[in-house]
């Protein structure tokens, strides 16, 4: 009777576990991506988001993830592609924890129309177009 009642036990904590295991990961993954991801082109470091810069500009790429209910760091991709070619550059970085925005820097060169494309888990997050421009045009 008492292995019979154990065996009960066990395989109560382990549905109990399971489920425990579920709700975490449904409220992992419960944000959508497109409220969940945000990358962006910035001509600079410290400038807002836009979707121009200029030959001479330090132009950077930022990431965030605003809904990690993790303790890691959320990896990524992004792939900037020159529209109209083949042309097509990927970085990997690390958005942070406490959903402040990671930055790269693009290493891209002027001159064209681009699409950055960021990817988390092979998945396609988010986009932005933007117009490397050269320099005094």
């Amino acid at each position: 009777m008492k292995v019979g009642f154990v065996a009960v036990a066990v395989v109560l904590a382990l549905i109990g576990f399971a489920l425990a295991g579920a709700v975490v990961f449904a409220a992992h993954s419960s944000m959508p991506d497109k409220y969940r991801f945000t990358g962006w082109m910035a001509p600079s470091a410290n400038a807002s988001p836009r979707h121009v810069t200029f030959d001479g500009d330090a132009p950077v790429l930022r990431f965030a993830d605003s809904w990690n209910l993790t303790t890691s760091p959320t990896a990524y991709r992004v792939c900037v592609v020159k529209i109209g070619t083949t042309q097509r550059l990927c970085q990997t970085g690390t958005a942070r924890i406490d959903t402040r925005n990671s930055t790269l820097p693009l290493k891209v060169n002027c001159c064209g129309q681009f699409l950055a494309t960021w990817y988390v888990q092979g998945r396609a997050v988010a986009r932005w177009p933007f117009l490397y421009h050269p320099e005094g045009s």
